[in-house]
C-alpha cells in the first residue's frame, strides 16, 4: 500500500471511532474481510474492505469501535498491516485495505 492510502484508512477509521461495527462479509477464497461501521440514527456507513487476509479473529459484532491500523514486522516479500480493537478483542492481519462510504443498504 502507498503511506497515502494507508493514511486514508487511518484518517476514515478515526472518523468512524465510537460507532457500531459488524463483520459484514468474508470470502475465504480471495482471502478479503469486510467490516462495516454504522451509527445508530444517523445515515450512512463505512466499509473497511482487507484484501490478502491471513488471520483474523472477531466477535461478529460490537458498539464502539476504537480501531487501529499499523504495519507489522514481517518476512514476506510484501508490507503486512494489522486493523485491530483491543476492547473488542477484534484483529485482522491483512496485506492492503481500501474503504468505502455509503454501501448499499443505506440506512
Amino acid at each position: 500500500m502507498k503511506p497515502e492510502d494507508v493514511d486514508k484508512v487511518r484518517l476514515a477509521l478515526a472518523e468512524w471511532r465510537g460507532a457500531d461495527a459488524l463483520v459484514w462479509l468474508y470470502h475465504a477464497s480471495h482471502r478479503q474481510f469486510t467490516l462495516r461501521l454504522h451509527r445508530g440514527g444517523a445515515r450512512g456507513n463505512l466499509h473497511v474492505i482487507l484484501f490478502g487476509c491471513s488471520f483474523f479473529s472477531a466477535p461478529s459484532q460490537w458498539r464502539e469501535a476504537d480501531l487501529a491500523f499499523d504495519g507489522v514486522p514481517t518476512e514476506e516479500p510484501f508490507p503486512e498491516y494489522v486493523i485491530s480493537d483491543a476492547s473488542a478483542k477484534f484483529v485482522v492481519r491483512c496485506t492492503h485495505a481500501t474503504i468505502e462510504r455509503d454501501v448499499e443498504p443505506v440506512y
